[in-house]
């Protein structure tokens, strides 16, 4: 029998909500702790329809609306990344049968009398309350929080026990907010033992999950909070009294924190003598001084599309023994391995985590190619894809085979009714992409499944790091755990993650991520070239150096995914220019996708080439096999790499912009104050008698000594090395050369000491 609602949204009951409803885009969700409910996840909850300017109307049927479930009326606009929930009521369905029609109002007084909120589940139920222990003592909290910080969610008291959610934010304790204005008030009574540690957090807001990460835990105290002026301030950074933290054994039975941040009170070395957590800062510096060298090796080693599971794994990865000098004379330090684990076609449809594909070889060829790069002082990184898996991970078939009873039901976001692929659920998917069902990451056991994978690749096979493939679509509470289990397996290990969208300070950060992949530069470094735009790079360039100022991203001109550069190219002769910009110009750590060192071609699917990206990534040709316009291009690209590691400020140098016109760009490197570098591009077709016309002023605030003398040790016009000596002066902020700069030029100048 369905379970009709209609719930009206006004500003007697939430001015707020109200206003938030009447925009463009909005609608009102059911969100709850049942699966059907979204799981507390107000995207993929039931929404409501709209039928007169402050009335919703709907019908949820009884399998979904879950009798006995608690949920809340969120307002949802997605294109503004709004999320408006209900701060004074929690809702519990009705029994089945009992009720049929439920009216209320969004936090107004028409709705039931709420229960006291014992806060989001993910499971299907909340637990049963817990027994009060010996000792506990009742104790009203009231925290203060900024409004903005809030940002449309609500907060939840997490900590250690059943009551607190053992660390699982997915079951903590919700607070109900007593005040409103620009700091907010919000409040609970709770009945706890003293000594219990625990941490405020935003849940559900714009800015997704915010944990308490300026301070180490809170102590559960006896004594009054909340009353004659008395508040915890959010984030407060205060000090805590640290107590003995037990550590986690292979059970799981824990009492530190899981998905808080890494300043909590088990990294405080307390006088009992626990240990602290490991929390790894700054991004290794074999990392950060490398140049990376990106391998997609289905493409790269020519291997069928389709993989039927059953067919003799052929050793193909063990051809790449064959790169390893090449790599070297090229002057790589990192190999970035895209997906080797066993999948059903593309790699990104993983099947099997702890075997390497069939198609590429076995786990032993891969280890000894690992040994053999780190050898010659090559790291190895590889793509690990913990967003989602294959339909053939034993997981799902599990599920396909149990449906909604499956004991793996929770691996993964299911729901009643029957999929377009004739399954008996429906599932959360990768964009939408039935072939990819997506991890539920609040899972404990998925949780616990991905970090073995992690540390066992890291610890038994020795490589050196992970990139996370689209790791801004997984929680950064979820990356702070993987790394706390990663850095136990490798003290100088690094996690790089795929970022594209949004806000990477979120991620890359201490005790989260220590890079990510810069998309939001990407892009200029060649359209800049075939715009006649050096406006853009330079705006790219500058608005990355303020928003990530202290970050050290990996930088690229192309991948797997996108259509190669010297396909992209209008004028073959930028091409040294655009692979200049990434390896001398801009910093970061940049990264080559295999071929593009010396112009291989390529169309990625959306803009003419063959289905599944195959044009982008191709078998590349033998070492030995360059034609002579490849080779040459390689030995540029090879003496540009050669340049960078023979300076400091090309490679560990901080990057200003000293000016630019539409084809003209003078960037400088700075090393600790000691060296410049000068990089100083020309993309015109003709030559210029200077290198900056006369009107335009200096950009940097770098003020670099006027009495320094420039080397020019690089040069390379119209695809040609040029080896005649040249110096430049500095006059006003401007490079002053001599002869002016070639067409279709790039040159690189050293301060002389």
């Amino acid at each position: 029998m369905p379970v009709h609602f209609r719930v009206r949204v006004s500003r007697e009951g939430s001015p707020e909500a109200a206003a938030a409803a009447a925009e463009k885009g909005a609608v009102l969700c059911v969100c709850g702790a049942s699966p059907a409910l979204g799981a507390w996840d107000p995207k993929r909850s039931p929404k409501l329809t709209r039928s007169s300017d402050s009335l919703w109307e709907g019908a949820l049927e009884e399998s979904v609306a879950a009798p006995g479930a608690e949920y809340k009326y969120v307002v949802l606009n997605l294109s503004k990344n709004q999320y408006v929930w209900e701060s004074k009521c929690q809702h519990v369905m009705p029994a089945a049968g009992t009720q049929v029609v439920i009216e209320q109002g969004f936090d107004s007084a028409d709705a039931p009398t709420p229960r006291e909120p014992a806060g989001p589940y993910p499971q299907d139920r909340p637990p049963a309350a817990p027994k009060e222990a010996r000792g506990a003592v009742k104790q009203k909290l009231a925290l203060k929080v900024d409004k903005q910080a809030v940002a449309g969610g609500h907060v939840v008291v997490c900590g250690e026990g059943p009551a607190l959610g053992d660390w699982n934010v997915g079951r903590a304790f919700s607070m109900r907010k007593v005040q409103d204005g620009p700091q907010e008030t919000w409040a609970v009574e709770l009945t706890l033992v003293p000594g219990v540690q625990f941490k405020y957090v935003i849940v559900g807001g714009r800015q997704g999950t915010k944990w308490e990460d300026q301070r180490p835990n809170r102590i559960f105290e006896e004594g009054s909070v909340g009353s004659e002026g008395a508040f915890h301030i959010f984030d407060d950074g205060a000090s805590a009294v640290a107590k003995k933290v037990q550590p986690a054994n292979r059970q799981g039975q824990k009492t530190t924190p899981t998905a808080a941040p890494s300043q909590v009170a088990a990294a405080i070395q307390t006088a009992a003598g626990a240990p602290a957590e490991q929390t790894s800062v700054e991004l290794p510096d074999w990392a950060r001084s490398s140049v990376w060298y990106q391998v997609y090796p289905l493409g790269f080693f020519g291997c069928k599309l389709d993989n039927n599971h059953t067919e003799e794994t052929t050793a193909r990865l063990a051809t790449f023994e064959h790169w390893c000098d090449y790599l070297v004379e090229l002057g790589i330090g990192v190999v970035l391995f895209n997906p080797v684990f066993e999948s059903d076609t593309h790699g990104y449809d993983t099947t099997d985590y702890y075997q390497i594909d069939r198609r590429l070889g076995g786990v032993d060829s891969f280890r000894a190619i690992v040994k053999m790069l780190q050898g010659r002082n090559i790291r190895v990184v590889l793509d690990g894809v913990f967003n989602h898996t294959g339909r053939s991970f034993f997981a799902f078939q599990d599920c396909l085979k149990n449906g909604l009873s499956s004991q793996y039901a929770s691996w993964f976001y299911l729901r009643p009714g029957q999929s377009s692929m004739g399954d008996p659920f429906q599932y959360d998917s990768w964009e939408g992409h039935l072939n990819l069902p997506k991890l539920n990451h609040s899972s404990p056991e998925v949780r616990r499944y991905i970090f073995d994978v992690a540390r066992y690749w890291l610890s038994e096979i020795g490589i050196d790091g992970w990139r996370l493939d689209v790791a801004h679509e997984i929680a950064p509470e979820f990356w702070r755990e993987f790394h706390q289990e990663c850095l136990a397996a490798r003290k100088d290990m690094c996690l790089l993650g795929e970022l594209m969208h949004g806000d990477y300070r979120m991620y890359v950060k201490p005790g989260v991520l220590h890079s990510g992949t810069n998309y939001q530069l990407s892009k200029a470094l060649w359209s800049s070239l075939n715009d006649a735009n050096y406006f853009e790079l330079v705006h790219s360039i500058e608005r990355c150096a303020s928003m990530y100022q202290g970050m050290t991203l990996l930088e690229f001109l192309g991948n797997h995914d996108v259509t190669r550069l010297f396909s992209k190219l209008k004028v073959k002769q930028h091409f040294e220019l655009a692979q200049a910009a990434l390896l001398l110009g801009i910093g970061g750590m940049p990264c080559l996708y295999y071929g593009d060192e010396y112009g291989m071609e390529g169309h990625c699917t959306k803009e003419g080439g063959a289905g599944n990206d195959a044009d982008v990534r191709r078998v590349p040709p033998k070492p030995d096999a360059l034609d002579a316009a490849s080779r040459k291009r390689f030995d540029a690209v090879a003496h540009l790499l050669s340049v960078r590691c023979g300076y400091a400020s090309l490679s560990k140098g901080t990057t200003h912009v000293l000016g630019n016109t539409n084809e003209q760009m003078v960037l400088c490197r700075q090393h600790e104050g000691s060296e410049y570098a000068l990089v100083i591009f020309n993309s015109a077709s003709r030559a210029t008698d200077s290198v900056l016309p006369g009107h335009v002023q200096p950009k940097s605030s770098l003020r670099v000594p006027e009495h320094l003398v420039f080397e020019r040790v690089c040069c390379f016009a119209d695809g040609e090395r040029m080896l005649a000596p040249m110096q430049a002066t500095l006059k006003s902020g401007k490079p002053i050369i001599a002869e002016g700069l070639r067409p279709n030029s790039v040159s690189v100048f050293i301060s002389k000491t």
